[in-house]
């Protein structure tokens, strides 16, 4: 499924840090204690215009930056993946898994852009924002789609049960 395959990546992008968020104190923050995380995230601010808002060198090593791609896997496997394999075991119309995927997942990544410090932004939001905010003012037909689709098939597990009985 894709949620998973899409949880693969990010932690790949946690480990590479590649969603780099402002800077913080919170917990679950990268650390900036290291002059190479600390050379890192100046780059990052640079390159973004945005140098002049990075304490001094001093208070940005007591601090860490928010790691978006670390947050997404954290906020995949606590959320979405658990969504998933609940609706997995399931009847369920057509459809389904991708409106419960787009109501888990849109919401998170249209606020966690809100600290992203390097991505154009467009009218004050970010590509991302866009495509999630635009995604989630459809889904309403998306759902109306999906409750059309009267026909509720029987969960995989009930439908493998059932042809090995008839063997």
């Amino acid at each position: 499924m894709f949620p998973f395959a899409l949880g693969i990546g990010r932690v790949a992008c946690t480990f590479a840090h590649d969603h780099p968020g402002t800077i913080t104190n919170f917990p679950l923050a990268i650390s900036l204690r290291s002059a190479e995380a600390q050379q890192y995230i100046t780059n990052v601010y640079t390159n973004a215009g945005r140098a002049a808002e990075l304490p001094s060198a001093d208070v940005l090593a007591t601090m860490g930056f928010n790691d978006l791609g670390w947050y997404e896997l954290l906020y995949l496997c606590v959320v979405v993946f658990p969504v998933m394999l609940l609706l997995n075991k399931r009847a369920r119309r057509p459809g389904t898994m991708l409106l419960a995927f787009c109501l888990c997942y849109l919401p998170m990544r249209l606020a966690f852009d809100f600290i992203r410090v390097s991505d154009t932004r467009y009218s004050g939001l970010t590509p991302g924002q866009w495509v999630a905010g635009i995604a989630l003012f459809l889904l309403p037909l998306l759902y109306l789609r999906v409750k059309a689709n009267a026909v509720v098939p029987a969960p995989v597990a009930v439908r493998n049960r059932s042809a090995s009985e008839h063997q």
